[in-house]
């Protein structure tokens, strides 16, 4: 947000002004409220983990559903030619 702010072309620059010149937070007077370069780049770290994390669940559940459609509609086709009767509606219903 910083370079974006400043319109650095890269936050690696930023990452390598904060390595060559360090702050001591306590010397700033929002030090308590400035997080360290680490703590930012370690919550980004454990932000992308769980996101990827939700992205591994999400695929797992829609493959589960998948097989779940995929199931209800074979038992509909199998009642279907069991039973002779048509469960789901055709095109062209009463409008």
């Amino acid at each position: 947000m910083i370079a974006k702010k400043w319109g650095l072309c890269s936050h690696t620059l930023l990452i390598k002004w904060l390595k060559r010149y360090p702050i001591d937070p306590e010397l700033l007077s929002l030090g308590c409220v400035i997080p360290s370069n680490l703590e930012m780049l370690s919550e980004e770290k454990d932000q992308k983990k769980l996101l990827e994390d939700e992205i591994l669940r999400l695929k797992k559940a829609l493959e589960i559903e998948k097989l779940r459609s995929r199931a209800f509609e074979k038992l509909i086709e199998i009642t279907e030619k069991e039973e002779g009767i048509s469960i789901l509606k055709k095109d062209g219903a009463k409008q």
